[in-house]
């Protein structure tokens, strides 16, 4: 598993600063492969802005 910029922020960072949260970092091809994540109480999805350049630019919808 080879995590990108903001994951490395997340698992390094932002957990580590907030000792009440515990966190895991699963890709979309983990979950796409089967990992169970419906024992976890929030999700957060995050895409690359490289791999969906376009697509975010769209992102909020209907602001643009």
């Amino acid at each position: 598993m080879t995590m990108t910029g903001p994951a490395v922020w997340f698992m390094d960072t932002f957990l580590p600063a907030h000792p009440d949260i515990s966190g895991s970092y699963f890709s979309f091809q983990d979950v796409a492969e089967g990992t169970d994540i419906s024992g976890y109480d929030v999700l957060w999805i995050q895409s690359d802005g490289a791999t969906y350049p376009d697509r975010l630019a769209e992102w909020p919808r209907g602001t643009k």
